[in-house]
């Protein structure tokens, strides 16, 4: 049986035009939430300088017109910085994948903060039905690090508030806290990591660990004490003992007199324990 070998298709020129900025809006997919400042001045330098040196890609929006931006909103910002009116850019058509594009094309060229990363891949696999295995070969990254970004949903709001507009710890230090079940703790744990108390993993796990120990009050109750059982009235023991030896002397020549005395004895010896 011959087996027959596709040649691979040849990438067609795509063909660059001018679209005007007033059209563009941007993805619902872009993971980047947050813009650096003094990225865009520098890459508004590098454009006045050498000019444009990519174009953006962009996709027809068929519900509400105009284009998408798929890859290049720091360009585009850039450009509306400088106040021009059109930008170079290629329009992909409706093959092109609007929720993996912005997001691989930011992992490949401007590094995201964990908490970006994490909402990209998250969106990635749910608009795609995509299991981690499926994301991470299509990301280029490890299925490791793709459970590890997913991890980082299970942090309190507050934090990957916080950590979207900046990178924060490594993402070793973040997933180690987003492990912790405890909402409060892991709160107390991020202020430490803020202030610099806490400052590697093993730290990290062994205050973790000295948070969560519960204390001997709090975890169960001291255990009860058995109540003593109350022993007979020594009044009473040593009346009865009276008694017996009345009777053991009127038995004396008895057959039974014998064990009578030695009964007396042991009482004797019970009286004088207690």
């Amino acid at each position: 049986m011959v087996v027959r070998k596709h040649k691979p298709k040849k990438p067609s020129n795509p063909q660059i035009v001018m679209l005007p900025l007033d059209q563009l809006h941007a993805s619902p997919y872009q993971p980047r939430q947050h813009f650096d400042e003094k990225e865009i001045d520098s890459l508004v330098r590098s454009i006045v300088r050498d000019g444009l040196l990519a174009p953006i890609q962009v996709q027809r929006d068929h519900d509400h017109g105009g284009y998408i931006i798929l890859a290049g909103q720091r360009r585009v910002e850039a450009y509306r910085q400088l106040e021009y009116e059109t930008i170079p850019a290629i329009v992909l058509g409706r093959d092109a994948d609007p929720a993996a594009i912005p997001l691989v094309e930011n992992l490949q060229r401007v590094d995201l903060t964990p908490i970006e990363r994490a909402r990209g891949v998250f969106k990635l696999m749910k608009k795609k039905e995509y299991t981690q295995e499926m994301v991470a070969d299509r990301l280029g990254l490890s299925q490791e690090t793709v459970s590890q970004l997913l991890a980082l949903r299970r942090l309190p709001e507050e934090i990957r508030q916080e950590l979207r507009t900046r990178r924060g710890p490594a993402l070793s230090m973040l997933v180690e806290l987003a492990t912790c079940k405890d909402e409060a703790v892991q709160t107390r744990l991020w202020g430490k990591m803020e202030s610099g108390n806490i400052r590697t993993v093993k730290e990290l796990r062994a205050a973790k660990k000295a948070a969560q120990r519960p204390t001997q009050s709090k975890a169960q109750p001291a255990p009860t004490q058995r109540p003593k059982q109350p022993r007979q009235s020594a009044k009473i023991l040593a009346k009865l003992l009276t008694e017996i030896r009345a009777a053991a002397k009127q038995l004396r020549n008895c057959a039974g007199a014998t064990t009578m005395i030695r009964l007396v004895k042991k009482i004797e010896r019970y009286l004088q324990k207690a």
